[in-house]
């Protein structure tokens, strides 16, 4: 027996396992920015590099221990590989970005109207590039009910909501700070804003909007003008300018409704005759008047974008900013003979605080130079493209 034990003993393969090597866990986060953390008690120094994939360029690069953490300060959508060298092996471990089936927060961090319309249907073409899920947190967002199935929409006052694998702030962001936009959003259409953040390629796309009541509130034919906006360098300042605009919308046989909660004669605004000026409550009552109107004017706020939403023919009035700032109209009514375009202009920066802004001192000459018989040709226009 001793000596068959023997036998089987010295006739056994014996394997040696090598000693498993203590290792970290990495945790990765994309929320904001591109965060790496190394958690764990195995003491070893790290090479961490932020590599954008797109171009394959390092953005940032660190190097830490275990127990540590390293961001790259990139708020925007980029396609990153995070790649980790271990200096005591030179093992190398790549975290790719891989939103697909994932959970991604988007928050509409600006309040103004004219943003939130442009921007929403940007994002809702994130989610179909990406394949991922959606939860995007905006103002007014009971404009989209049952417009945009494929994400989630929410209250922004409802964006504290935590627990996401990648997530994104759309702002107005005018060059002070890089790490929340890849360029100067004042060089830029409004809705290419959104698309340089979310990392898509830039093309026009009309809003799609939910309209509570299609019911026409008067039988007559009518045009809907808005004469106020958020500052005076927005208005319209040729003398009379707007009451010659009335009188002949008269005479072509429409009536004008006056969509805007201010008041005829708000701050540097004169009073209007012969026009209609509804009492609306809401922007759902706004919408029920510019979506029977038969052609709407304005300025560069954010009720063009309403009516350019409700696909209404849109005569825009500006000369503080370049026609490549809002969506595309045929008629567009600026005078570059003067001076204009001062809101694109990276050398000044809008104060908010000041409602006569109007940074190289030229009085609003972009808008008094706007004569109404400008005006009047697009009227004309836009008319007879209604009747063919």
């Amino acid at each position: 027996m001793k000596d068959q034990l023997l036998e089987i003993y010295n006739n056994t393969e014996i394997k040696h396992r090598p000693i498993k090597k203590p290792s970290n866990k990495f945790y990765v986060d994309f929320n904001q920015k591109a965060q790496v953390e190394i958690v764990g008690s195995f003491k070893d120094v790290y090479s961490v590099e932020f590599i954008n994939r797109k171009t394959n360029s390092c953005l940032y690069a660190s190097t830490i221990t275990n127990n540590m953490w390293s961001a790259c300060g990139r708020n925007y959508f980029i396609d990153w590989n995070i790649k980790i060298t271990e200096h005591s092996d030179g093992n190398i471990v790549n975290i790719n970005f891989d939103p697909k089936d994932k959970l991604i927060k988007i928050i509409n961090q600006s309040p103004s109207l004219g943003d939130c319309l442009a921007w929403t249907p940007i994002v809702s073409e994130f989610q179909k590039q990406h394949s991922c899920k959606v939860d995007y947190y905006t103002p007014f967002s009971d404009l989209f009910k049952n417009q945009y199935n494929n994400i989630n929409i929410f209250p922004y006052s409802e964006s504290g909501k935590t627990g996401y694998y990648a997530s994104y702030d759309l702002g107005y962001y005018i060059g002070e700070d890089s790490s929340k936009s890849p360029s100067d959003c004042r060089e830029k259409n409004l809705q290419e804003v959104a698309c340089e953040i979310l990392g898509l390629k830039f093309k026009e796309i009309k809003t799609k909007l939910f309209v509570e009541n299609k019911n026409r509130p008067i039988q007559e034919r009518y045009v809907c003008i808005s004469t106020s906006s958020t500052a005076s360098c927005k208005h319209w300042h040729h003398e009379n300018g707007w009451q010659k605009t009335v009188d002949y919308l008269n005479n072509l046989g429409y009536k004008v409704v006056v969509i805007q909660k201010e008041p005829l004669d708000y701050m540097d605004l004169k009073g209007l005759n012969n026009v209609i000026h509804p009492e609306t409550k809401s922007l759902q009552e706004a919408m029920t008047w510019l979506y029977n109107c038969e052609f709407y004017m304005g300025l560069g706020s954010g009720i063009s974008w309403l009516a350019w939403g409700l696909s209404k023919k849109v005569i825009l009035i500006s000369g503080f900013s370049m026609p490549f700032s809002e969506f595309f109209t045929p008629y567009r009514v600026i005078n570059t003979q003067v001076c204009h375009g001062c809101w694109n202009d990276t050398n000044y920066k809008f104060n908010a605080g000041d409602w006569n802004w109007c940074p190289r001192n030229n009085d609003f000459i972009c808008s008094k130079e706007i004569s109404f018989n400008m005006v009047k040709r697009h009227i004309n226009s836009c008319a007879a493209s209604l009747r063919t």
